[in-house]
């Protein structure tokens, strides 16, 4: 019986985080691809700072485009964690002491 509530309270201090990912059909010309004004060539890839996205284009001018950093997906924190953002990194802190590392663990 105790095994029960060890495992539920793990889940329920754990944080769960799903990917965010996009693709773009190939474009009618082939001669590469555009994410946000900037031209990726075939085969290669951008990494956008701005938007915390990753974008490489494919052969076919297909292009995918995963978030990385704290845009990598949706977060969900435990109670008395707090998520604070530096650019696209990010550290997971104590809601009530911003300099104390939250204890979590990742599940998913």
């Amino acid at each position: 019986m105790s095994a029960l509530w060890i495992i539920a309270l793990v889940c329920a201090m754990s944080m769960r985080v799903e990917s965010s990912c996009m693709l773009a059909l190939p474009g009618p010309d082939g001669a590469g691809c555009t994410y946000r004004g900037h031209h990726i060539a075939a085969g290669d890839t951008y990494r956008d700072m701005d938007s915390c996205m990753s974008c490489s284009c494919g052969t076919d001018s297909s292009m995918q485009c995963c978030g990385f950093g704290h845009a990598a997906g949706v977060f969900s924190l435990p109670d008395g964690c707090f998520m604070l953002k530096d650019g696209c990194d990010f550290k997971i802190v104590s809601s009530q002491n911003h300099l104390q590392p939250c204890q979590f663990s990742i599940v998913g």
